[in-house]
């Protein structure tokens, strides 16, 4: 980490906490005590902090910052001989992080038992998987999408993705998931980004280990009710896709009351909002929400503006062209508790990602994760 990460990191941890006792939650510092108004805005900072089971790194856009991929640097770094990690990830460009390329290569040398599922974009860029297949071998490193953009498990017929973008690793006796959103390439460390790292959830860790099996064997072992795979703490749940019916995210955002001062929906989206999206989302914001989504282009904010039924303003969909975040932040009052939860991945909004990619979104309620993702939303779209 460098002067500046450890910088960053030092002024992050010495905000305002979210503290919980029993099961009422207090919130303390800066946002006052427990009230329903929108959360104040706060302007994120690129680096790294941990809570208990938890680490999330956030970039902010700007000068290139790799950090997502350091810190997955170190954490091979530290696999021995026997451990295991499985990686997934949709873009890898050669010579992007030197680092974590020579990182996977010694843990292979070491005998750690890992291997990497490549996504189509590796195939424009020949190089990382015919470099990779010479240095850890054809067994260790797979590949969806041989002709065009394929995806290695599909609910319907036409072109697809395997998009997703996560770690797993099982080393001394204990887990962890990484879950990011962006892929390893000089580009995407310009732009603002996320990952979350969860330790010590076997349960988790297993979800993410059969769906990689999954994904390299290209056969589903589930059906589509059974790609919502839960965690052992803090309603921690992955969400598999593609998806044949359902749509979780327009079904958590149906599930906000919306009937109180201050719950809320705030959103980071890099594609195009898929119609069912939008409207559950308009829904919302009747109901008496506060909306806000940040979407990178302004092609994804015509696709909210310009729908049917449109009750939203610029001000409630803003384009922020550097975010390539996947997250949805929902905030409301049950019972006088306040509740937020974050879901993050590498799940888009367009209905391409829904039925045809390979993706993964997490889900956790937890106030301190939920306090370092509505700060880097609120510096998206305030």
């Amino acid at each position: 980490m460098t002067e500046l990460h450890r910088a960053a990191w030092r002024r992050r941890t010495t905000r305002p906490a979210l503290l919980v006792a029993g099961s009422t939650l207090a919130v303390v510092g800066a946002f006052g005590a427990v009230t329903a108004n929108p959360p104040t805005s706060h302007a994120a900072v690129p680096g790294c902090e941990t809570s208990g089971v938890y680490e999330v790194c956030v970039t902010t856009g700007g000068p290139s910052n790799p950090i997502l991929f350091d810190e997955v640097t170190k954490k091979i770094g530290r696999t021995v001989k026997g451990d295991t990690v499985r990686i997934a990830m949709y873009t890898w460009k050669w010579n992007a992080h030197v680092g974590l390329q020579n990182a996977v290569t010694a843990a292979d040398n070491r005998g750690v038992n890992i291997k990497l599922l490549l996504g189509s974009k590796a195939e424009k860029n020949k190089s990382a998987y015919r470099k990779f297949v010479k240095r850890l071998g054809t067994k260790n490193v797979l590949f969806c999408g041989a002709t065009g953009n394929g995806a290695c498990l599909s609910r319907e017929r036409g072109p697809g993705l395997m998009h997703a973008k996560f770690v797993t690793i099982r080393s001394a006796g204990t887990t962890s998931v990484v879950t990011l959103s962006s892929n390893v390439t000089s580009g995407q460390f310009t732009k603002s980004q996320n990952s979350i790292t969860v330790n010590g959830d076997s349960a988790l860790h297993a979800a993410y280990r059969s769906y990689w099996k999954q994904m390299a064997k290209k056969k589903w072992a589930w059906s589509d009710a059974q790609q919502e795979r839960a965690g052992s703490a803090d309603m921690r749940k992955a969400y598999f896709f593609p998806r044949a019916k359902a749509d979780p995210l327009v079904r958590v955002i149906d599930n906000n009351a919306c009937d109180a001062e201050g719950d809320q929906v705030r959103m980071a989206i890099s594609q195009d909002v898929r119609p069912a999206l939008v409207k559950a989302l308009q829904n919302a914001k009747r109901r008496g929400c506060f909306i806000r989504v940040a979407v990178s282009t302004t092609s994804a904010q015509k696709s909210v503006l310009d729908a049917p039924g449109n009750n939203f303003t610029t001000a409630n969909v803003q384009v922020v062209p550097n975010n390539h975040n996947k997250i949805a932040y929902l905030r409301e009052m049950q019972g006088g508790v306040l509740l937020e939860t974050v879901f993050t991945g590498s799940h888009n909004a367009n209905n391409h990602a829904l039925r045809r990619a390979n993706d993964v979104m997490l889900r956790v309620r937890n106030p301190w994760v939920a306090r370092v993702y509505r700060e880097l939303l609120l510096s998206l779209a305030p």
